[in-house]
């Protein structure tokens, strides 16, 4: 990390940018260290066939298994979600490394579009953030309704449909993450056996990183109140940015001489009459897209760093949410079966990591009957 921060710094003073000790100790805690050291304990993932999982809820008798997973489901979903900003930072960390290494040899022409990387990183990043905003919402006022329905012996019916309702939500929220760290089109364990590549097909429920998806659209919809250096938008720099994957950007912005360049119009014919410099001749568009650049890489790291903290607000929420929905899951369950809290204790090490993925052992956290 310190490697390359140091790189960055010389790149930074070299064009005119000095950046405050703050931004590098967040660089390291909230970036690197999301991408390389705070890693999820355990992540437990569906299938999306949740008829299944429900039931295991609803029905009287346990196929206790299922249900013990469910409860660990429920309990993951604070693990998914730090799952899901891992795979995030750890893209934008990468683009980030490349976009330093091919600016310090001079390779310009590819510099926007691994800048176009880290922007839509951040924006689906921040489009899952919104949703979650959304979904934890509705869940938190479910677990309210359930929790409130608790002491009440008439009203233990109305209280589980309450729980239900949240676990569909939390169902909503695990599909939306889905979409940033699901399994990819590319069957990678048949891949690494032979080689072989496969035809593109779009599968349900997975994200499509493809053009069409509508990766402009995210952008423009990010809530966030900073700004690029120049533009009005983020939806303008990420113009901007896509231009850099045109075959000939490279050719436009490193050789074309548009002082000598011309269009001419005979009639309904047009021509181009292109000139070109030599490498060795200096650019002045070169080196304002270039500086342009640098100062845009500050400005999506910064960017970053301002979604985070949507992310560290949420998280807690989440957290305290996938917990209750475990504790009060017991609770209801162990009210329709009461062999629920015995089966509990004999299947789960009292001194394991608690089932709800709290910072307690199972004894002192959803194995004791009183903390339900």
């Amino acid at each position: 990390m310190e490697k390359l921060w140091s790189l960055y710094e010389d790149i930074l003073n070299k064009y005119g940018l000095v950046i405050t000790d703050d931004i590098k100790i967040q660089f390291k805690e909230k970036l690197w260290g999301a991408a390389y050291e705070y890693h999820p304990q355990l992540v437990v993932w569906s299938n999306g066939k949740n008829d299944l999982l429900l039931d295991s809820i609803k029905t009287k008798e346990l196929p206790f298994d299922l249900f013990l997973f469910t409860l660990m489901r429920f309990g993951n979903y604070h693990e998914q979600f730090i799952y899901a900003r891992q795979v995030t930072a750890h893209r934008i960390v990468e683009s980030f490394h490349s976009f330093l290494i091919l600016l310090k040899e001079e390779k310009y022409s590819s510099l926007g579009g691994l800048l176009r990387m880290f922007l839509e990183s951040i924006a689906m990043f921040e489009k899952a953030l919104r949703k979650t905003q959304f979904n934890i919402s509705k869940i938190e006022k479910s677990l309210s309704r359930a929790i409130n329905q608790r002491g009440n012996s008439d009203t233990i019916d109305l209280g589980r449909n309450h729980l239900l309702e949240a676990q569909n939500h939390f169902t909503e929220f695990e599909n939306d993450l889905n979409k940033i760290v699901t399994e990819t089109y590319v069957d990678w364990k048949q891949y690494s056996l032979n080689g072989d590549l496969q035809e593109y097909q779009v599968k349900e429920g997975f994200f499509d990183p493809s053009p069409q998806m509508g990766y402009s659209e995210t952008i423009i919809k990010m809530e966030t109140k900073l700004k690029p250096h120049k533009g009005e938008s983020w939806g303008m720099l990420y113009t901007f940015l896509c231009d850099f994957t045109h075959p000939s950007v490279g050719s436009r912005i490193s050789g074309l001489d548009f002082n000598r360049s011309k269009i001419h119009k005979n009639g309904d014919l047009w021509t181009r009459e292109m000139y070109f410099n030599s490498v060795s001749v200096e650019n002045e568009l070169l080196s304002s897209v270039t500086k342009d650049l640098v100062y845009f890489s500050y400005d999506l790291l910064k960017l970053y760093l301002d979604i985070n903290k949507q992310f560290e607000g949420l998280y807690k929420r989440v957290k305290n949410s996938s917990q209750l929905l475990v504790r009060n899951t017991l609770f209801y369950k162990n009210k329709q079966n009461s062999k629920t809290y015995t089966m509990l204790k004999k299947r789960v090490n009292p001194y394991n990591k608690c089932i709800c993925f709290g910072d307690s052992r199972f004894k002192f956290c959803c194995g004791n009957e009183e903390n339900w």
